[in-house]
């Protein structure tokens, strides 16, 4: 399980520097138009209606972990982080 707020992700850009970024509607479009079952699409349309600290059960971190695969190391690592 894992609490994450969609709104507030903490990145790090090319300085090393780390940024807050909003990815909720994003991620939750990305996730929408990849999903292949019921699944991915109900926790699309959780995390876009999400209005802060939202809980992720262990299989929606695994969609969540396999959407970010070929994601930009810098949004895929920010990603991890919050998913431990």
């Amino acid at each position: 399980m894992a609490k994450i707020d969609f709104t507030k992700v903490p990145v790090k850009n090319v300085k090393g520097q780390t940024e807050v970024k909003n990815y909720r509607d994003y991620i939750a479009e990305q996730l929408y138009n990849q999903s292949h079952d019921e699944a991915g699409a109900l926790l699309a349309q959780k995390i876009a209606q999400s209005t802060g600290e939202t809980e992720l059960s262990e299989d929606e971190c695994k969609i969540l972990k396999t959407l970010l695969q070929p994601y930009p190391y810098f949004m895929r690592t920010a990603f991890e982080e919050l998913l431990k």
